[in-house]
């Protein structure tokens, strides 16, 4: 073996760096994949990586990948950085991706009007390509909780971001107040002077007495005091 020979079998390459991210990106997507049970998903991707790999030395550790962007989801334009961690050789490069995704996702099938909650017969599944990383839904059942903060027309993809949770108490409702302390509790109808969610602190009209305290919101029309 040459000298040439040699320097090149002691330093990377594009073409393996680049193998050793898209496997890399891959298992990352796979594993999310799993985690939010996606199925029937296809990955499309592209990977970048700087003509500066073909001078690094090989790592003598596994290397790391760690993200560099704040995508929440890995579909879009990404940016990576790749480590090699070794006391020996400690360098880093920043590559690349340009990926999409394919898969069923929550679709709005009717209008929706800005603060109308969600049903299912405003929503079905159909395959669509991403290409941005903003949150979306393959579960429908998850979107019985949500409603719009804008409005959704016919073919849009379901997003977290153009929704937010009902609450568990609207202002105006009547509410079950519960009383504890120690063993002992005791109920009283209230009135709902806020909006909530759950574990939210709200103001609630005792009308017994027709005192103002504050409560926590514990489920649907139902309020705790706490001493």
């Amino acid at each position: 073996m040459g000298l040439l020979d040699q320097a090149q079998a002691q330093t990377l390459s594009v073409e393996s760096l680049t193998q050793w991210v898209e496997q890399s990106f891959e298992r990352e997507v796979q594993t999310l994949a799993a985690t939010q049970k996606w199925s029937d998903y296809q990955l499309d991707f592209d990977v970048r990586v700087p003509t500066a790999a073909n001078h690094l030395p090989r790592c003598s550790v596994p290397l790391t990948s760690t993200g560099r962007d704040q995508h929440a989801l890995p579909i879009g334009y990404l940016k990576r950085a790749i480590s090699c961690d070794s006391p020996n050789q400690n360098w880093r490069i920043n590559v690349t991706i340009r990926s999409t995704l394919t898969l069923p996702v929550a679709v709005v099938k009717t209008t929706v009007e800005r603060d109308e909650t969600l049903s299912l017969t405003h929503v079905a599944l159909e395959k669509r390509t991403l290409n941005r990383g903003s949150l979306f839904f393959t579960d429908l059942t998850l979107l019985a909780d949500f409603r719009a903060t804008r409005r959704l027309r016919p073919g849009q993809v379901v997003l977290a971001n153009q929704l937010e949770r009902v609450p568990l108490v609207s202002k105006g409702n009547q509410v079950v107040i519960t009383a504890r302390q120690g063993d002992f509790s005791a109920t009283m109808k209230g009135e709902a002077l806020e909006e909530g969610h759950h574990g939210a602190q709200i103001s609630v009209r005792n009308l017994s007495s027709n005192t103002i305290i504050k409560a926590w919101v514990s489920g649907r029309d139902r309020v705790e005091t706490r001493f």
